[in-house]
């Protein structure tokens, strides 16, 4: 289990090792505020620290996408509600990161990354029509090419965990949310990842850690670790308030985003 700070709970796990020493990066969630920062934890002494948040934004934001290429660390977080695709470089490791917008004016889902061959992939879910996407980032550019869009029949594609690579196979977790968000994962096997061809080969829920859990919706593994996050349901008022709480902010987002766009309609109709 984690240490938390007060007033924060995590979700969203993934491990990151760097010089011989092993991070764990989070959606940390603001109770007060409900909203979700990005934290990151140290392993020592077999225990990792306290959580601290490190990136902050006025939108919620969670799944913190770590990965290396060329040398340089970067992360790409999920930042739906702020209708944008981000790209963070780790300017200090692990605590100062430098923001760039790589597409704005979209809602995609638990950005997952696969660098493979010298190219970095994205695999973007399109949480409302069901579909998956897979894009190939050019990281001089910074610009995304599409190249495969697959829809799906049931709701158990949203990622879930970073790829696991297992010598020439390939896996990557998903969630399985027919019933609930997040309600446990599947592991596919990818057999071809360019035309997002993949088997369901194994089912993961919260029963074999604790009957008391409802929901298990993130897997990753790294030096020799593995993470999953559980999720137990609550009631009462508090739990009825922060709920209304997380959807106004949510409706004060979308809002906020429908004004800046129709001033940007405006500006073009009208230079």
């Amino acid at each position: 289990m984690l240490q938390e700070a007060k007033g924060f709970w995590y979700a969203d796990p993934f491990l990151f090792t760097h010089e011989g020493r092993t991070y764990l990066f989070t959606e940390g969630f603001d109770r007060k505020k409900q909203i979700g920062r990005i934290a990151v934890s140290v392993m020592k002494d077999g225990r990792f620290s306290v959580p601290q948040i490190i990136i902050e934004n006025e939108y919620h934001m969670s799944y913190p996408c770590v990965f290396s290429y060329k040398g340089k660390i970067y992360m790409i977080p999920e930042t739906s509600e702020g209708r944008t695709l981000e790209l963070y470089e780790a300017v200090k490791f692990p605590f100062v990161w430098k923001r760039e917008v790589i597409q704005s004016s979209i809602m995609r889902v638990d950005t997952t990354v696969l660098v493979r061959e010298d190219q970095i992939y994205l695999i973007a879910y399109n949480e409302r029509d069901n579909i998956s996407e897979l894009y190939r980032l050019d990281m001089e550019t910074k610009h995304l090419e599409l190249l495969f869009q697959k829809q799906h029949s049931e709701k158990k594609y949203r990622p879930g965990g970073q790829f696991i690579e297992n010598g020439a196979e390939l896996y990557r977790p998903v969630q399985d949310c027919t019933q609930l968000y997040g309600g446990k994962l599947i592991f596919l096997k990818t057999e071809n990842l360019f035309c997002l061809d993949e088997d369901a080969i194994h089912e993961l829920g919260p029963g074999p850690i604790s009957k008391d859990y409802q929901r298990l919706h993130t897997y990753n593994k790294c030096a020799g670790f593995e993470t999953v996050d559980v999720f137990e349901d609550m009631t009462g008022w508090k739990c009825f308030a922060a709920k209304v709480k997380r959807k106004l902010h949510r409706l004060k987002m979308r809002k906020q985003y429908d004004r800046k766009e129709a001033d940007t309609e405006t500006a073009r109709r009208y230079p």
